[in-house]
């Protein structure tokens, strides 16, 4: 006999004790079945859906597995490809089920998980780093295809973050190690506006608004005889582009995959804030110097937590539709801001919470770190 069938009856003879007549008992019953039957629906969906994802993985496998012992760019992105698709049906099986939030589904793969093995050896060549002054150092981040937006198993997205799509990003750029520090700052621009100057030198600057920001990126490409990528002042700066090979701010895009990297941890570089982010819950109310906490895979500091950065798009709500190099230029009111800061609780410090904030405004919480596209 069935355990759902036990059930019943047990509770059939509860409520007989009781005295609660035969047509509540009935009604009560029927919950109770209709209740298991949308259970066992909903197993035999997930079920089917697993299949469905294995069968996938299988299919497309023998088109990328010559890649296996190749390390070409061509093979490198499509076996990038291959994963980042992999996860994406993952992502909109859940979509399907129309659950409140996305739970993690457990679909282990021996091809997926081959692919995701052979890309860590191969991730683990080219950390590059460029030296851009004394102090500090740019990371190489090697372009690649990903699922931008609400993670699988993360319980604390807000709407913005929905819904998750695909972005390949082109090109690979250099991003700063560490956010841009007050000494840094000082040394370009001939001022120091924190309000933690006490902090020191190695801090990162802060106080600043998205136009100071530009006006520190330009100073930098004229320093090193690199064109400008902003022109214009205040309200009528316009990018030139992604093109540009002068400095830059990261794109939304391109600073959550510098801040998760190929992992599909909450926080850049895990899942214990507490060892990766200066927040709310650790920061004592103010900045801390650069590169405390550890770093991610791709070797950048306090992507999570410490000051919150500043991105080149202005704000704009996601789309389901696959992306390429995606930066919003056409203006509304807020530019993006990502990564949270020490004034923020720590599930703000997410890799794909998000933010908007006034160009104008200058915050004690808003720093940025420098970002440079590679044109080979």
């Amino acid at each position: 006999m069935c355990a759902g069938v036990l059930v019943l009856i047990f509770f059939w003879s509860y409520l007989s004790c009781f005295g609660v007549s035969n047509e509540i008992q009935h009604d009560f019953v029927v919950q109770l079945q209709r209740k298991e039957e949308r259970s066992r629906a909903q197993k035999k969906l997930q079920s089917e859906q697993k299949k469905e994802l294995v069968k996938t993985a299988q299919r497309e496998w023998d088109t990328i597995a010559p890649c296996v012992t190749k390390s070409d760019d061509s093979c490198i992105m499509k076996m990038r490809q291959y994963v980042a698709q992999f996860e994406y049906a993952v992502v909109q099986s859940h979509s399907e089920e129309k659950t409140d939030s996305i739970q993690s589904v457990h679909v282990v793969v021996p091809y997926v998980v081959q692919a995701k093995n052979w890309l860590k050896k191969y991730d683990a060549l080219w950390l590059e780093e460029k030296q851009l002054h004394a102090r500090y150092s740019l990371k190489r981040i090697i372009s690649d295809v990903f699922v931008m937006g609400c993670q699988p198993g993360d319980t604390h997205c807000d709407e913005d973050e929905f819904p998750p799509h695909v972005v390949m990003l082109s090109r690979d750029f250099y991003l700063g190690t560490t956010e841009v520090t007050q000494d840094l700052y000082e040394h370009i621009t001939g001022i120091n506006p924190s309000r933690f100057r006490r902090c020191g030198a190695s801090c990162p600057v802060e106080n600043i608004s998205f136009f100071d920001v530009v006006d520190f990126l330009n100073r930098l490409s004229d320093q090193e005889s690199l064109p400008r990528c902003y022109f214009g002042k205040e309200e009528a700066i316009r990018f030139v582009g992604m093109d540009c090979p002068g400095y830059r701010l990261p794109s939304e895009a391109e600073w959550e995959y510098a801040a998760r990297t190929t992992d599909s941890f909450l926080f850049a570089g895990g899942n214990e804030p507490d060892e990766l982010a200066w927040h709310k819950g650790n920061a004592q109310e103010r900045t801390h110097p650069v590169g405390q906490k550890r770093p991610n895979k791709f070797g950048l500091y306090d992507m999570s937590g410490n000051v919150l950065e500043w991105c080149n798009d202005w704000y704009w709500e996601y789309t389901s539709d696959n992306q390429t190099d995606p930066v919003r230029t056409e203006q509304t009111e807020s530019k993006v801001g990502r990564g949270g800061s020490w004034f923020e609780d720590a599930m703000q410090s997410r890799t794909s919470e998000r933010y908007y904030e006034d160009p104008k405004f200058r915050y004690d919480l808003l720093g940025f770190r420098i970002a440079q596209t590679i044109l080979e």
